[in-house]
């Protein structure tokens, strides 16, 4: 651990033969949601490709819950869990800004990758522009079941590197259907370290595997509007053209 407490992983880290810059390990100055003009030549080029197109494909990648699942967590002595069941991003110590509720986005399909963690050689990184919401398609949640142990215990978790690489390209989400980008006692500092960074990661999602490769999609994602909780519940539409 170095001395802001996050895990010695994401310092110093190098992807594919680059050093990531140091200025990249630094949270921006100021929230991206002021800074998310950047990727807005390409959030405006697909509502004209939309405009173009009304036959577009609303997808739902939010996980049902049924009443039993709801039960399990209301009887909890923590009622602060409800904000951790189901599509749900740890809030931290941030505020979702309304400007991320509506993203362009990219699917990366690592459904192949197990038994390693995934890199940034996995995926396309030039298919990422500031702004995006970046979804991972993993697999796992239709190979483990949600709320099964091996889901929450074993399930894929992106490199460090690959953190980093993401944060410095200034996207606005991180997506998975999984319990996280990280394991265990991980799991909290990754979550927190994108937090720094302006970036929410979203959990438990589901449908990813309903996109092409380079696939345009637009994402929606509405969260409950929740004060005092660590985990936030969402909704989380993708569109494709």
């Amino acid at each position: 651990m170095h001395q802001n407490g996050r895990n010695s992983g994401f310092v110093n880290c190098i992807t594919a033969g680059r050093g990531i810059p140091p200025e990249c390990r630094n949270p921006p100055k100021e929230p991206r949601f002021l800074l998310f003009s950047r990727g807005k030549r390409c959030h405006t080029e697909f509502m004209n490709t939309r405009e173009n197109n009304p036959s577009a494909v609303q997808i739902d990648l939010s996980l049902p819950l049924d009443r039993e699942l709801l039960q399990r967590f209301s009887h909890s002595s923590d009622a602060a869990l409800f904000g951790h069941v189901g599509t749900h991003f740890d809030a931290m110590d941030k505020t979702f800004p309304l400007a991320y509720t509506e993203c362009p986005g990219v699917v990366f399909d690592v459904s192949a990758i197990r038994g390693r963690q995934i890199e940034l050689a996995d995926i396309d990184p030039g298919r990422i522009r500031a702004g995006y919401a970046v979804l991972f398609h993993t697999g796992f949640l239709e190979e483990k079941g949600y709320g099964s142990e091996a889901y929450h215990k074993n399930h894929p978790q992106l490199s460090y590197a690959l953190i980093d690489a993401l944060l410095c390209l200034d996207i606005a989400l991180i997506g998975i259907d999984a319990a996280g980008i990280r394991r265990g006692k991980e799991h909290t500092p990754a979550d927190q370290y994108c937090a720094d960074h302006n970036v929410f990661v979203v959990e438990n999602l589901c449908n990813l595997g309903s996109f092409k490769e380079k696939e345009c999609i637009l994402v929606h994602t509405y969260p409950m509007n929740l004060i005092g909780f660590t985990g936030i519940p969402c909704r989380v539409i993708a569109e494709k053209l």
